[in-house]
């Protein structure tokens, strides 16, 4: 059985599941390798069930949150972040529109980061 044959039987193994979203990905970090598969009809279920499993797997010495946001500050991908989700954190620190972009650095300084919730 060759690479083509078992990336052609992953695809077609999808087929008829049910879902509107699946993955099947095999990771090899530091000399050991790791399955994960899901489906859902949920694509932001999918995205996180990937994205949390890939974190968890190759830098598992950083805590899964800290690994994401390390990835993705680091990926070329340009990634917005929705204003309400800033609001959302400046919110969950006490600050209002009337605080200066300072106070809300220094509170995202103060909590290890921005965190997105």
């Amino acid at each position: 059985m060759d690479r083509q044959s078992v990336s052609r039987w992953l695809a077609n193994s999808f087929d008829g599941d049910g879902f509107d979203y699946g993955i099947d990905a095999t990771l090899h970090a530091n000399g050991d390798t790791t399955r994960q598969r899901m489906v859902s009809n949920d694509v932001t279920a999918t995205f996180d069930t990937l994205i949390t499993w890939f974190a968890s797997n190759a830098g598992p010495s950083s805590p899964t949150p800290e690994a994401i946001g390390l990835l993705l500050a680091a990926s070329e991908t340009t990634v917005d972040i929705p204003p309400v989700m800033i609001k959302r954190f400046a919110a969950s620190q006490g600050l209002s529109a009337s605080d200066s972009i300072g106070d809300l650095v220094r509170a995202a300084e103060d909590e290890g980061g921005f965190r997105l919730e």
